[in-house]
């Protein structure tokens, strides 16, 4: 029987699986820079885990919902299409170990109404 991963061990396996993923986008070589929380400020291709629920399914043992949020560069959709495009494939390979449910383009809020292409994936532990 496997142990049961705290939310801290699974977060901490998150990012080891996340650091250094690589994708090619319009040529070039980009690389994940994973952290364990938003870094502040946020600059294009870092990612992250968000706990974002937890749901009992025996006694003392919980699924665990996790987000990973991977931001991109790029003010314009044609811009962040091309790097979201190119990252989807290589993050979610990334998380294969996990049950991956969703995989969607987001909005970060970051100043005054501004605002940071994102992936988003949603995936179960």
């Amino acid at each position: 029987m496997s142990a049961v991963l705290t939310q801290a061990q699974q977060r901490t396996a998150i990012v080891a699986a996340l650091a250094g993923v690589t994708a090619v986008v319009d040529g070039q070589t980009v690389t994940i820079d994973a952290h364990p929380t938003r870094p502040r400020p946020t600059a294009a291709y870092q990612a992250w885990p968000v706990w974002t629920a937890s749901r009992p399914v025996a006694m003392c043992v919980a699924e665990t919902e996790w987000q990973v949020v991977v931001a991109l560069p790029g003010a314009d959709a044609q811009t962040w299409t091309l790097t979201g495009d190119a990252l989807v494939e290589a993050v979610g390979d990334a998380l294969a170990d996990w049950h991956l449910t969703r995989v969607e383009p987001g909005q970060l809020p970051v100043a005054d109404g501004a605002a940071m292409p994102v992936l988003i994936y949603t995936f179960d532990i």
